[in-house]
């Protein structure tokens, strides 16, 4: 699997790790990654090593923003300047937390 899926030691959040190209080969990966049924969790995206990411992956976003309520805080970090640029031009800081 191109992602990984770390939950702290509280069981209280949910870091996934993602892939160095996050785009449309990644559907199935990335929708196993989330848990709807346990609500309570802090979901952090960790976009470190994501060097490129395409259309789909925004939808990917919005998908687990749908599945997961959109009162939940979903936190997207560590983007490189180029992917933060894509987040902030789609808006999606109106969606999820950007850092």
């Amino acid at each position: 699997m191109a992602l990984a899926c770390t939950l702290s030691n509280d069981d209280r959040d949910l870091t996934i790790s993602m892939a160095k190209r996050f785009d449309c080969h990644l559907v199935e990966d990335f929708k196993a990654t989330y848990i709807p049924e346990k609500p309570a969790l802090n979901y952090i995206i960790d976009m470190s090593t994501t060097e490129h990411m395409d259309v789909a992956a925004l939808g990917m976003l919005l998908n687990i923003r749908k599945a997961l309520g959109g009162d939940k805080a979903i936190s997207i970090i560590n983007c490189r300047p180029n992917i933060k640029k894509i987040l902030l031009m789609s808006k999606f800081n109106r969606k999820f937390i950007i850092e």
